[in-house]
């Protein structure tokens, strides 16, 4: 790849999407072990979709096009990662659902902002070659991060899934802050 924007994009949110899926299908199991009412796996994924949108709808009316869309993906990671590492703490349905939220608001602020700044720095001509070589590593880094998340759920529990997902965003969050290119 010669564009190297899209490889730093490439790298660090390949990064971010492996730590999310540390936890992946495993989510219904965590929350399943705190609240055996199936619903609440439900309402949880409703409050983090509903997040998500209301933000995504919000962000483009206060933030001008061409401004903060390198700080809005920092913002996105960085939230992620403290709810991440929240979850440690979340014993009932209602501080998970308020984690929830905010990976929600974390997402509605960081994905525009990705798939803007992608956008922006596509190789002329080379569009679906871009956005299939990013649709492949992303893939590629969800089924390793799913993989790995089950063994380490297996022998080491949840807290260090929370712990490393936690880290591994804010790897993604300085590697962008500290990139020039971006």
């Amino acid at each position: 790849m010669r564009n190297s924007t899209l490889r730093a994009l490439y790298i660090f949110n390949g990064i971010f999407i492996f730590a999310g899926m540390l936890l992946g299908p495993l989510y219904a199991i965590y929350v399943n072990a705190i609240d055996t009412n199936i619903l609440a796996i439900t309402w949880s994924t409703v409050a983090n979709i509903s997040a998500d949108t209301i933000f995504a709808f919000i962000i483009p009316k206060v933030v001008d096009r061409r401004q903060n869309i390198k700080e809005l993906l920092l913002l996105g990671y960085l939230t992620r990662a403290v709810a991440f590492s929240l979850f440690i703490f979340a014993r009932n349905i209602e501080s998970i659902i308020l984690l929830q939220v905010l990976i929600g608001i974390g997402q509605g602020l960081g994905m525009p902002a990705f798939d803007t700044i992608f956008a922006e720095h596509l190789e002329t001509g080379e569009h679906i070659a871009d956005y299939s070589e990013w649709h492949l590593i992303s893939n590629v880094v969800m089924v390793a991060g799913t993989f790995i998340g089950g063994f380490i759920v297996k022998y080491y529990g949840f807290d260090i899934i929370f712990v490393l997902m936690a880290l591994l965003s804010l790897v993604s969050f300085f590697g962008i802050y500290f990139n020039r290119d971006l």
